[in-house]
């Protein structure tokens, strides 16, 4: 598949590709069986949790049931800086 860089691959005035260079970016990583989205995806547990924590300004959670740390990890890879206090009720899941 061959596509035109110059007349696609522009960038509008922000500095970001434009709609019609994404949607050919898209199309040629997906002839190699990938595909390229939004990270997180809209409709993900990520995403929600990105849109919630900024827009209500969180600071602190209080992981209850912390197992290994799994969530307070999540949160860390998302961006979370905020203090993170996890509880672990079950000793055996702790060591």
């Amino acid at each position: 598949m061959h596509v035109r860089v110059s007349s696609v691959m522009r960038l509008n005035p922000a500095g970001h590709f434009t709609r019609a260079a994404k949607r050919a970016i898209q199309r040629v990583v997906k002839t190699s069986g990938y595909c390229i989205g939004q990270y997180p995806p809209v409709n993900s547990l990520a995403y929600h949790l990105q849109s919630v924590f900024s827009e209500l300004e969180i600071d602190l959670v209080l992981d209850v049931g912390a197992h290994e740390g799994e969530f307070a990890e999540l949160l860390r890879e998302l961006g979370y800086a905020g203090d993170i206090i996890s509880f672990e009720p079950v000793q055996e899941l702790v060591d």
